[in-house]
This record gives C-alpha cells, structure tokens and sequence, in this order.
C-alpha cells in the first residue's frame, strides 16, 4: 500500500509512536551496544538494594571471594578437561548417553565460566527452597545450548549478516515515508530478499533433546559438588585459622508427598561469604532484560525478537511435541496477523518514569509496605518460637506447626523480595535509556513481553515505572479522560457513569494535587487506591497538565490500560450472539457499566439465602460473606476449563479466613 502526503496527513499516519525520537545514526550505535550485550551473553545490573558504606569486614570478605573463585576456576578447568577424557573411554558401554559431543561444542574455558555463573546463582538463591536436580541440570544445559548457538552464529558469519540487514532495518524507525508504505515485518522481509547471499538468516534454530540437556547439566554438576571446596575456616574472625576444606554443595533428599525429591544445595560457608561480600551488580541473560533497540520482526515460526540470542515464538514445554508439529505445518501467511500483532507490540518504545521509580526504592530500602504492594525484607518476618520446657505435648505440636508456617512465610517473603529487587535494578539500569520489549505467546495465544522479571503486564509497582518514550499532545478532551483514568484505578466509582467519574475527579481536585506534591508526607488519599501506584502517576500527570499553560498542548507519556470486561465471556457471548451475556460483560450499550462478577455473586447469594432458609448452617454463616471478590477468579476461569476442584480451592482461602478471623470456626 503506498500513500501520498496529504493521504498521510489526512489519515494522521504522518506520525508514528516512534518517528523523531532518534536519528538512523544513533539508532545504528543503540544497535550495536544491544548486539554487543547479546554476544556478551549478560548484562550487568548494579543492585538497588541499600548497603552501609564498606567496612573492613566486607573488604576482607570480597577479597576471599576473589581468591576463591581463581581457584574455582583452575580446579573447573581441570577436572573438566579430566572427567571428558574419561567419559571418552566409557563410550564403549551403551549404557551411556552419549554427551561427549555437547560437551566439545565450546572451549573448556566457557563451560568453566557458565559453571562459575551457578556457582554464584545457587549461592545466592533461597536458603528455604530449593528445585529439584532434574531442574537444575536442565536449566545448566540449556545455558551451554545458548552459548553454542551463539557461537555457531559467529562461525557460520550468519551474526555479521544479521548485523548488516539490522542496521539497514533501523531504518524504518526514522523514515516516516517508509512507515506508512510498510509494516515491519514487509520492510524486513524485502531486505531479506534483496541479500540472497551468505547463509540463510531465517533458519530454524535446533534444540538439543531432553536428555541431551539434562545429560550436560548433569556431567557439569557432577563437577560441581564434587572437585570444588572452600576454606570454611577463612571465613572466621579469630586469628589463627588452620586450614579446613569442605564441599561447596551437597545433596540432599527430601519427601515431598510419596516422592523422594533430591536437591542440591549451597554450603552455609558459601552463602555467606557470597552475602558478607555484598556483590553490588546482579547479572541478568541478555534475553531476560529490555532491548536498547527495536527487535527483529517476527516473519516466520523460527526468527524474531532477540537480535543474536534466540527467542521461540511460542512458549511451550518440552513435551508439546504435537502443538509444535502443527504450528510448523502451518503456512506463514495464516500467521501473518500474529506475526504483525507482536510486531506492532515490539515496536513500541518506553522510558522509565523516574519520579515513581525513586519513591518505590526509597520505599523498599526502607522495610517496604505490604499494603502498597512493595516487598518487605525477609528480617520482617516473624521469629521462629521455641519449645520451653514444661510444655505439653499439644503445645509442642503447635509450636512445630507454626515454625512451619513461619518457614513457608519466609521462603515467600524471599520470593517476593528477590521479585521486588530484580524489577527495581532493572528498571534503575535503564532510568536514562528508551527500550523496547520483544513480545511472544504462551500456549494458550496469550501476548507476554519476553523478559520476565520487568515488563508493562506487571503488577501495579511496574507499570507505574514505565512510561511511553514518545509523547502526545492531550488535545480538547484528554485532560478529562485522564482524570476519567485516574477515578477508575481507584475503583471507587466501578458502577458509575463516565461522566460522574470526571465529576468526582474534579471534586477531589485537592486530593489529587497534593498526592502529587506530598506523597508521603500529604494526606495520603492515593494509597487508598485499588492500584495504588498508577493512581500516583496519574495524580502527577493531571497536576502537571492542570499547571501547564495550555493543557491542551501539555505532551503526556503516561499508558492507560484497558482490560475487557472477563473477555473469555465476551468472547463466548459474541459467539453465540447471546444478547443476555452481552449485557453481563459490556458488549451492549449502558450508560452505567454492567459486572458480570456482581452478577454473579448476587445469584450465589440468593441460592445461600434459600439454603439458609432450608436449616443449613453453613448457608447461615455466611450470610454477608458472598461478595464479588469470593466469585470473580472462578468466573474469570471458568472459560478456561477449570475444574469443580479446582473452582474449590479457588474459594476455599477466602472462606478459611473468613472462618478463622471473624467467626473462629475451626476448618478441617
């Protein structure tokens, strides 16, 4: 499709979510830092988490650490070198797998480094859970697979070629002209066809089998728990120190259910040396972080996203082997319109909104707030009670009981800690950069933006950080909408009409002002928000509009999300031109917004009040409690398939708290 000027004008297409925001030239340099970090494999992170300045102690201890690991690395070099050559002489049993061929894909030295990375990995990780070996070594085995896949790339001079054809492509963010003449997959695909020579760029890219993988993370981990130690007595204060080498893992058997389970775990000794040298960078896989510049549009099931490091199209597990034969069988062009979906979706570049961010690691270095949903240390959790003596036998069951609880509570704190920390450290890395996300699907079609840990379909905390990189004017009515937007994350007018949401909006103009002026030091009114965070950054945007010259020329980044109303419903009401279901989930015009979760809930309630009615004691306990929270995740998933068990438990929390604080009942 080809436009003229004033078509584009017309059209508005003259402009573009990304046009003037780089010239080619400094988008070619953006290029060439985001190869460089693919090939690099890793990206340094420097930790937001606050530290006390450096003492002796953490001096002394960093040095032990640099120690050690010279030492590791020797030892890993040479018994890796050793075990491969006895594996060579055990090849005539065939009994054993065959893995020496994976294992002399690399250099000795990079199967070293990628040994040195879990090494500090399994150091660092949960002291109270542990996964599994068969996790472990599938996951060590995957990280050779993707170095050697890189590697092969550099060898076969595919990187050089891809490198050239990205540079060229780059210029589609910077010639509007071509933008609207062509999408990004078109535009890639004809400089494709222009650069037949040299090998083929949209090759699919091999995975090793299952138990190729597992079989290298297991000849690797073997290495592992077995050649390396640690001075455990150079870790101590006192003065004379004899020697005392110990394992720096071990394993462990654990029963979970009627299963043994067998974990590897880190020595105490390397924790905390690893902890009281308080490393200060985090170290990310390139393919686990934001793209300083655009990704590589999907044009086929095997090429896209990442420009160097390998992205699937499609998130499966390994034993989906049927959903990837039909999605290899499928013609390109009837994959054209998801192609072009993620595409559009990759494309979009984003900045960190640095006022948010600053305000959410302030808060998490100062013991966090469960209420606003920003993690809280592990040292705030309870401490473990103690058996006294003269207890009975019941109080000690209780107390076992609840040091049980304690312990899962903590494992779940870590979690979300370590969550909460990896997000901020990112987000901080890149507070003076525009980035992009590359977008891919789980099994289901859903679009997920690849790297995990901090994307825009985050909690609340992640997308308050971001911001669109390139702005636009509000226009006539865009003030209002953003009040309109504000209101609704507050989810105190879900029931009312637009127009009496920017009434209240204006209403509680104070409110909002001095959130955005005070935030923790005003009188708080954000923090009372459904979504706490967004509605602060939506606080800010209006005062910064409302305080502009003209709010009608003010350039506002901010996103605004929108989310159908349970859109499996919807979807299952337009296919079956079901008009009564059409209400329910808002594809019927209202003037008031319909909830079918409320609906819902309503028709439960009076089925409590008939059962009630009939003797039932549980009816009549819980009368009050069928609220639209207690029903709206099982009729949000009850599209998806789930099970009357299912739905069970999907209630069950909900009631057992109910029960247990409010009525004291006991629940078996």
């Amino acid at each position: 499709m080809h436009l003229n000027e004033e078509d584009m004008k017309a059209s508005g297409r003259l402009d573009t979510p990304y046009s003037g925001l780089f010239t080619k030239e400094e988008l070619i340099i953006r290029g060439r830092q985001q190869c460089k970090a693919e090939l690099k494999g890793q990206v340094a992170v420097k930790s937001i988490e606050w530290k006390p300045p450096l003492d002796s102690r953490t001096i002394e201890m960093r040095k032990i650490l640099e120690e050690s690991q010279k030492k590791w690395k020797e030892t890993l070099h040479d018994a890796f070198v050793k075990n491969v050559k006895i594996l060579s002489h055990k090849l005539s049993s065939t009994k054993v797998v065959n893995v020496l061929p994976f294992l002399r894909v690399l250099k000795a030295e990079d199967y070293v480094d990628i040994m040195l990375q879990e090494v500090r990995l399994l150091a660092e990780s949960s002291e109270t859970f542990s996964p599994g070996v068969q996790i472990l070594y599938r996951g060590l085995g995957q990280k050779v697979q993707n170095r050697y896949a890189t590697q092969v790339k550099i060898n076969d001079q595919l990187t050089s070629k891809i490198q050239k054809l990205y540079s060229e492509y780059l210029q589609y963010f910077t010639d509007v002209r071509l933008t609207c003449e062509k999408i990004p997959r078109e535009y890639w695909q004809s400089l494709l066809e222009a650069s037949p020579e040299g090998p083929t760029v949209d090759v699919e890219e091999k995975g090793w089998p299952f138990h190729v993988l597992t079989g290298v993370g297991r000849f690797l981990y073997d290495i592992l728990v077995h050649e390396l130690k640690i001075d455990t007595a150079a870790l101590m204060t006192s003065k004379e120190k004899m020697p005392k080498y110990m394992p720096i893992f071990y394993k462990i058997f654990r029963n979970v259910g009627v299963q043994v389970k067998e974990e590897i775990k880190p020595h105490p000794a390397v924790v905390k040396l690893f902890k009281g040298a308080a490393e200060e960078q985090l170290l990310f896989e390139t393919n686990l972080v934001p793209m300083l510049s655009p990704p590589i549009p999907w044009s086929s099931t095997k090429y896209g996203g990442y420009i160097l490091s390998s992205a699937r199209l499609i998130r499966l597990p390994f034993m989906a082997s049927q959903q990837q034969a039909l999605l290899d069988q499928a013609p390109s062009n009837q994959l054209y319109p998801v192609f072009d979906s993620l595409n559009q979706l990759g494309a979009c570049p984003w900045i960190i909104n640095e006022p948010i961010l600053d305000l959410v690691i302030e808060l998490f270095n100062n013991k966090g707030s469960v209420e606003l949903d920003v993690a809280p240390p592990v040292s705030e959790c309870p401490q473990l009670p103690k058996i006294l003596p003269g207890m009975t036998k019941e109080e000690k069951a209780n107390v076992s009981k609840e040091c049980l609880a304690i312990k899962r509570k903590r494992a779940e704190m870590y979690s979300l800690w370590c969550d909460a920390l990896y997000r901020l450290s990112i987000a901080d890395h890149f507070r003076k950069e525009v980035f992009w996300f590359p977008h891919n699907l789980d099994f289901r079609g859903r679009v997920y933006p690849c790297p995990p840990h901090f994307n825009h379909l985050g909690s609340d905390v992640a997308r308050s950080i971001l911001k669109f990189a390139k702005g636009q004017p509000l226009g006539k009515h865009g003030l209002d909408w953003i009040k309109i937007q504000l209101i609704n994350l507050t989810g105190l007018k879900k029931r009312n009409p637009v127009s009496e949401r920017l009434a209240f909006a204006n209403q509680m103009i104070a409110n909002i002002l001095d959130s955005a002026d005070k935030p923790m030091t005003g009188s708080k009114w954000w923090m009372s928000s459904d979504e706490p965070w967004q509605t602060l950054a939506c606080c800010i945007e209006v005062a910064k509009a409302t305080r502009s010259p003209d709010p009608d020329k003010y350039i506002c980044h901010l996103p605004v999300h929108q989310d159908g109303s349970c859109n499996g419903l919807q979807h299952y009401a337009a296919l079956g031109r079901d008009q009564h279901g059409a209400e329910q989930v808002n594809l019927f015009p209202f003037d008031v917004p319909q909830d079918v979760y409320s609906g819902v809930a309503s028709m439960v309630e009076s089925l409590r009040q008939k059962d009630a009615e009939s003797g039932i004691e549980i009816a009549r306990v819980l009368e009050g409690f069928i609220k639209r929270k207690v029903v709206k995740q099982t009729v949000m998933t009850v599209v998806y398939g789930v099970t009357r068990y299912g739905a069970r438990l999907q209630v069950f929390p909900q009631t057992k708290f109910f029960l247990i604080n409010l009525l004291h009942m006991p629940i078996l």
